[in-house]
């Protein structure tokens, strides 16, 4: 069966975030969680350094995205993906990825041709003092969409794969 190429802009929201101003103490410490490229080490996000508050929000770039967004880095560390348990906003280095139809776009599968992507991106990226890259690139990035079945048994192989990889590293440290 042949699959279909489609462009990310096409099959996805992209939600960039925004940066509240650090000099106006109204706008931190508050109980929206805000994500930084350093909290999607977690690969499933649940918790974030820093909060800001709703005021801080909705004088910023920054929107609220739900549980379930696939998060990528766009600037600086391009192609580091989370994916949110929580509801939070981002910086502007990073952006939200939301299926159009979640029925035609599995999560998992998403977040993996975005990790697959990285090195392409990183080729186009533009930059003098951080190279990023902008929306349209992002939106016009081509990926496969098989039948959903089929995104979610490649997912779940490379959840395994990711998974005994993650034991083979945890072995070696012991024997270290």
């Amino acid at each position: 069966m042949k699959w279909n190429i489609v462009q990310i802009g096409d099959i996805c929201d992209v939600i960039a975030g925004g940066t509240p101003k650090r000099s106006e103490p109204a706008f931190w410490d508050g109980d929206i969680p805000w994500v930084k490229i350093s909290d999607m080490l977690q690969g499933y996000l649940t918790h974030t350094d820093e909060a800001i508050t709703k005021h801080g929000l909705d004088s910023s770039a920054a929107k609220l995205l739900p549980a379930g967004t696939v998060l990528l880095s766009i600037f600086a560390t391009i192609g580091r993906t989370a994916t949110l348990g929580i509801e939070a906003a981002t910086n502007q280095a990073i952006v939200g990825v939301i299926p159009k139809k979640p029925d035609v776009l599995d999560l998992r599968y998403l977040e993996y041709c975005l990790r697959h992507k990285a090195e392409e991106w990183k080729r186009k990226a533009r930059g003098v003092a951080q190279l990023n890259i902008n929306g349209k690139i992002l939106k016009s990035t081509k990926i496969p969409l098989p039948p959903l079945a089929e995104q979610k048994r490649i997912a779940g192989v490379l959840d395994a794969a990711d998974a005994l990889r993650a034991k083979r590293r945890e072995s070696i440290e012991q024997l270290d």
